[in-house]
């Protein structure tokens, strides 16, 4: 339940304020006791806001049946990351003086991921692998994410740690294909399975290696 209550309130924080996810997320949280209690009062609310479209864009699905719905709930777990900068961004544009007491907490934040996936991540094997790197700090979690520092650099941390994450979720799924396979992954294959694609943001693979991840932030 307090997963819950924190993943609905982290969504109307930091998601666009004219986005058709606000009207529904508002209505869960006034209700939310009854919301809470079952999935058919849930229901009910939710269905009074049926979405514009019944299918899953092409750039989620890529022409697979099923792939849509996780590619969704990451292209909203990175939103979320990028809405939480840009929500400090603009209070500490207004009156840095508050930021002790409005600033949305980059912590907070990441444990409400995790509280999300332990409990409402549909994939077993996906909720298990992200709960052990997150308790174990991978990407350097623990240092990198620090409520006690306000700038733009270090809640930017935020999504940077989001992406290599993803990255990382991305590069295990590829070897665990090519291991069911019998095969071994190609150099070819590991860049291609990273985002974003040097196609698509060049500038985020500068020619010395590695990324840029000011570039990345920003694409």
């Amino acid at each position: 339940k307090t997963a819950f209550r924190d993943s609905l309130e982290l969504l109307r924080q930091t998601t666009p304020a004219m986005w058709q996810l606000q009207p529904v997320v508002r209505a869960i949280l006034d209700e939310f006791e009854n919301a809470a209690a079952g999935e058919e009062n849930l229901l009910r609310i939710v269905d009074k806001f049926p979405p514009p479209q019944k299918h899953w864009s092409p750039s989620c699905t890529k022409g697979v049946a099923g792939m849509g719905y996780t590619c969704g709930l990451w292209e909203l777990f990175h939103i979320i990351t990028v809405g939480l900068v840009e929500y400090n961004m603009m209070i500490a544009s207004n009156d840095d003086t508050i930021l002790d007491e409005m600033a949305l907490s980059v912590v907070h934040a990441a444990e409400t991921f995790r509280g999300f996936v332990e409990n409402f991540f549909g994939c077993e094997l996906c909720r298990i692998n992200f709960l052990r790197g997150f308790d174990a700090c991978a990407h350097d979690r623990c240092s990198r994410l620090d409520d006690k520092i306000h700038d733009d650099e270090h809640w930017m941390q935020l999504p940077m740690w989001l992406w290599e994450t993803h990255n990382a979720v991305n590069a295990r799924l590829l070897h665990e294909q090519a291991d069911r396979e019998k095969r071994t992954v190609t150099h070819e294959e590991e860049v291609a399975s990273q985002f974003p694609a040097r196609a698509e943001c060049p500038k985020c693979w500068p020619e010395s290696g590695g990324w840029d991840e000011e570039i990345v932030y920003k694409y």
